[in-house]
């Protein structure tokens, strides 16, 4: 990787200090990724066990999600109303898919967004401008992709509601 340039109004110390934790971080995980290659490649062991074990990661994630992030929570309870009024309004079947499909879309910003936030918070213990664009960025990525669900939402329920008190 090269080096950073200087950055005027910015204490390039602290930038030099930051990207080579970054450069570190980076060579430790090619290290790790480049030995568990070698060693996958002796042992060949692709079994059942190995694949339970990595949904059991991914559910650990999950909640581990849910469990740290308010805003996660609140789309946990987005999703049960968005799937409960689906089932008492009995949306039809491309309607479900595109509730699906808006709140898998939420649900990864949301996760991405998180993982983000931690790796900035990581790698900038100090304020520091740039970790601060980044970590907004992906905010508003999630923010849009809840916005556009919510407008998928009032298109396909806002009309059984209506239907339902008139």
């Amino acid at each position: 990787m090269p080096l950073p340039h200087s950055i005027p109004g910015v204490n390039n110390s602290k930038l030099l200090r930051s990207y080579l934790k970054l450069v570190v971080a980076l060579g430790k995980r090619a290290v790790v990724t480049q030995h568990y290659k070698l060693k996958s490649m002796k042992t060949k062991n692709t079994g059942l066990k190995k694949r339970i074990k990595s949904f059991g990661f991914a559910f650990a994630g999950i909640y581990d999600l849910v469990k740290s992030e308010p805003n996660a929570r609140i789309h946990l309870l987005a999703t049960i109303v968005a799937l409960g009024a689906g089932f008492y309004l009995k949306i039809s079947n491309p309607e479900w898919c595109v509730v699906l499909i808006v709140i898998a879309l939420v649900w990864a910003a949301e996760a991405f967004n998180t993982v983000i936030e931690k790796l900035a918070d990581h790698l900038f213990p100090e304020y520091h401008e740039t970790a601060r664009i980044v970590k907004d960025i992906s905010a508003g990525a999630v923010l849009v992709c809840a916005i556009v669900a919510l407008v998928c939402g009032f298109i396909i329920f806002l009309p059984k509601i209506i239907l339902l008190f008139f």
